[in-house]
């Protein structure tokens, strides 16, 4: 049910057993990282999305780097999961050979299996001569041996350029770079940032082959035993000869007589069985023979929206970035960092071998076998189903817990028109997520470094304002957008029109001025010094909560528009169960439904007291049930350590965006202990427009159903009504428009329609003219009496469904379940006169012989042909 039905249902009838929360999955046992617990007790952490995709090589998401080729099959370091991937060159099938999926730095002992060890900042990949992969994960060279098991080869926890002369187990490395196996087992490999290249003898002797490099990320071996070394901070190939020496054999100078190749930024070399040599260049390949260099693949012109490579494309003027080059008997193979896939280079042509094209994949099935790619922000509609960031994507995992990508283009031969207004949102090129936020009636908004789009309810795109938030939220009054870098924060109604909240677009300084407070702390928000404002969210009052990053404090501005610092990183805030205090500064922040400030790690009470939700303990990859306070967390957000983090409203579950292992994962109940939102007004108008509030953004409602608040007859009929219209069901005193007037005017846009329900004694002519004066069109459904009008709601408003539900008219209970039953099954209401079928409703019967269903016993009794519930 989309998330206006879901609104509409809450309106009619609140009390009707609550929605539905979620199971909580199984536990599962074990633990990835052999490491101390850390803080224990909390919640218990459950996944419900992500996973190391395998299989079909063109279904499995990837960000390739390094690669190996050897005895049929591709080794292909995955950056973006921190694994190495096999992929079969006879049928493209891949598996994972090494790697858990985190991306957390775990000590991996000797004897590990090689899938259950961490590799964080995997960085190169090489098999030797009996099939053993080798790869370099941070500071350590582990081999895999033929049993899957892990054994390191050299380096350790520590970094650096240290231990040459002596076993490779006791070396300092850094950033390992183009690992190579030569004829005699030994293994040389470069070390860019301290501009090296290294060999480890088949002794496990660790020693220095040349120094004072610039910024070498590549080695491989000629016939002759030298060694050529790309040096990517001086665009050139070099050659260390067997005697030591050093030469110049490739450059965009032609420095020391050296071919001549337009280098900028080089990445690979190999060397071809016949001696010629290939060089993989930022956008190039090219091939180097008999001192001449010959342009193989790429070359296209420079554009901001290149075309990504088609299977079967020319291979020259493609729009590539090579990452690594490798041999396939003639053929050239090639890890694309534009195009994310591992490509072959054959007769002059590019053809895909594995890879989406994203890091992410699995949409349209499982959400828990899915592969995520870059996580970002995340948020969850009013059904409770989650959407988050992927990169240049949104994707959607609804409440039939299936993924589905729900805005950003796959990768395509084309790029998209400037302006995507208009189009479908899952065909249009979009930039790194930043922002996510569900209006109360379920549309998706979001932002993307350029600007804020919403999904209309038939997928297409409209581009509300140029604005690069970091942060989305909805209140009351609109969409409230927090921009990093102006250090404002704005509301965004409707139709675009931005209004300045907080912020007057100068970073405000780093100390308070006055205790307590920042500029402008108790006076005009608009007139504040904000710093980097980078949270943003707004309690049912209307008070707008600012997570100030720069300030390390939370910002409160009231309904009057007067800001003053609510809670400050210079201020200890007690633990609830008094073990400790914390200091809570600012960043991401979100309003739960209980009325709490949760802050990603802590929840902040109204009390004053700070609890701990998640994080704070030393268990990188968690297994399902372990309680959520003992997850380590390594992204440094302030105070979250998470990628994004939402309430679901349905549940009062806490998901978080775990982007370090690549999972959406719930912490149960987290944010609402009593899992109960109240929607309450001063009486019964006021209710009504509370509900509105919370179910439609201002200018989202296509239309408004108004009907008298001192008599409920015909609001029984009119939830169904409002729920077709797609609009919120309002009440009136009769006499006038009274207090819904407000709610109107900020729901529905000028000229939009308004259904009136009942005859001049339900709602007076003034409604009419206080209506028209308003600008809005009006349309009356009125019969004799109130069962006569509940017939023309049905046949006039709702076009004759065929589902008819029949609840006693004279007192209200059973037909406000019917109303809600009604909404649910995509039906009508119409009324009994107790036990007695009155005219208009038996006719009504009489001609749409469809589905009946009486609720309640007057009903039943009146109708007895009918289905009785």
């Amino acid at each position: 049910m989309s998330g206006r039905r879901w609104s509409v249902l809450l309106a009619t009838l609140l009390a009707l057993g609550g929605l539905p929360g979620v199971a909580p999955a199984a536990a599962q046992t074990g633990d990835d990282c052999s490491q101390p617990a850390g803080t224990a007790g909390g919640l218990p952490l459950r996944t419900f999305a992500g996973h190391l995709a395998e299989g079909d090589g063109h279904l499995v998401g990837m960000q390739p780097g390094d690669l190996a080729v050897a005895g049929g099959r591709v080794l292909v370091g995955d950056t973006a999961h921190g694994v190495v991937r096999s992929i079969s060159l006879a049928d493209r099938r891949s598996s994972v050979v090494a790697g858990t999926g985190a991306l957390h730095h775990c000590p991996t002992a000797d004897g590990t299996q090689a899938r259950q060890a961490s590799l964080s900042s995997l960085s190169s990949v090489a098999v030797d001569r009996q099939g053993r992969v080798l790869l370099a994960a941070t500071t350590v060279i582990y081999q895999r041996e033929l049993d899957g098991t892990l054994r390191r080869l050299a380096g350790s926890e520590s970094n650096g350029n240290r231990g040459d002369g002596g076993p490779a187990r006791a070396a300092a490395l850094d950033h390992v770079s183009g690992l190579t196996v030569a004829s005699d087992d030994s293994i040389l490999f470069a070390q860019p940032f301290d501009g090296v290249v290294r060999r480890i003898d088949p002794s496990d002797v660790i020693r220095r082959v040349a120094g004072s490099l610039s910024f070498p990320v590549d080695v491989a071996l000629d016939a002759d035993g030298s060694i050529l070394v790309v040096e990517a901070g001086a665009d050139r190939i070099r050659r260390i000869a067997p005697d030591g020496s050093l030469r110049t054999v490739v450059s965009a100078s032609g420095e020391g007589g050296s071919v001549v190749v337009p280098l900028e930024r080089p990445s690979s070399v190999v060397v071809r069985p016949d001696g010629s040599m290939l060089v993989a260049d930022a956008d190039s390949i090219w091939q180097v023979a008999d001192g001449e260099a010959q342009l193989i693949a790429g070359g296209a012109e420079r554009t901001s929206a290149p075309s990504v490579v088609r299977d079967g494309d020319a291979a020259v003027g493609a729009s590539i970035d090579p990452v690594a080059l490798g041999l396939d008997d003639g053929d050239v193979l090639l890890t694309d960092g534009y195009s994310r896939r591992l490509l072959r280079l054959v007769d002059g042509s590019l053809h895909h071998v594995a890879g989406t094209g994203t890091a992410g994949s699995g949409d349209g099935g499982p959400a828990t076998a899915a592969q995520l790619g870059n996580l970002g922000p995340a948020a969850v509609g009013p059904d409770g189903s989650v959407y988050f960031g992927d990169h240049d994507q949104v994707r959607h995992v609804a409440r039939d817990g299936v993924v589905r990508r729900v805005a950003g283009a796959r990768p395509t031969s084309s790029s998209v028109a400037a302006s995507p207004d208009g189009q479908l949102a899952t065909e249009v090129a979009l930039g790194e997520i930043t922002a996510i936020a569900v209006s109360p009636s379920g549309l998706v908004h979001f932002a993307d470094r350029r600007r804020i789009h919403r999904i209309e309810p038939d997928g297409r795109m409209t581009v509300l304002t140029e604005m690069d938030a970091r942060a989305l939220a909805f209140g009351p009054a609109g969409l409230y957008a927090a921009v990093t870098d102006e250090h404002r924060v704005h509301r965004i109604a409707h139709d675009g029109t931005v209004t300045l909240v907080a912020g007057n677009g100068a970073r405000s300084p780093e100390n308070p001025l006055i205790e307590g407070t920042y500029p402008g702390g108790g006076g005009p928000a608009a007139e504040a010094g904000l710093s980097g404002p980078n949270g943003v969210d707004v309690d049912a009052a209307g008070n707008v909560f600012i997570g100030d990053s720069g300030s390390q404090r939370v910002r409160h501005v009231d309904t009057t528009g007067r800001i003053t610092t609510y809670l400050s990183g210079d201020t200890a805030v007690p633990l609830a169960d008094g073990s400790e205090t914390v200091r809570l500064g600012g960043g991401p922040l979100e309003v739960d439904p209980t009325g709490n400030l949760d802050l990603g790690r802590h929840r902040y009470d109204a009390a004053g007291y700070a609890e701990l939700l998640l994080g704070g303990g030393n268990l990188p990859f968690p297994a399902d049930g372990t309680p959520a306070t003992r997850l380590r967390l390594d992204v440094p957000i302030p105070d979250t350590g998470l990628a994004g983090f939402a309430i679901d409203p349905t549940t009062g579950d806490l998901v978080i965006v775990d982007a370090t292992n690549r999972r959406l994962r719930r912490v149960a109940g987290a944010a609402a202990p009593d899992r109960l939102t109240r929607f309450a007004g001063t009486n019964r108008i006021a209710t009504a427009m509370v509900i509105s509030q919370r179910s439609f953004a201002p200018g989202e409602a296509r239309a408004v159903v108004l009907a008298r608040a001192d008599d409920f007859a015909d609001a029984l009929a009119g939830a169904p009504l409002a729920a077709d219209k797609g609009g919120p069901l309002l009440l009136s005193p009769g006499f006038g428009v009274g207090l819904a007037e407000a709610e109107i005017r900020r729901v529905l846009p000028r000229g939009g329609t308004v259904y009136l329900l009942g005859g001049p004694a339900a709602l007076h002519p003034d409604v009419e003219g206080e209506l028209r004066q308003m600008g809005y069109q009006l349309v009356r459904y009125a019969g004799a009496d109130r069962f006569d009008t509940a017939v023309r709601i049905a046949s006039a408003g709702l076009g004759n469904p065929s589902t008819i539900f029949l609840a006693n008219g004279s007192d209200f209970p059973d037909a406000l379940t019917a109303g809600a039953a009604a909404v649910h099954r995509d039906g009508v209401v119409l009324l009994t006169q107790g036990s007695r079928m009155p005219g208009s409703t038996g006719r009504y019967l009489a001609a749409n012989p469809g589905r009946h269903v009486a609720l309640g016993g007057p009903a039943a009794t009146a109708a007895p042909r009918a289905e009785r519930i």
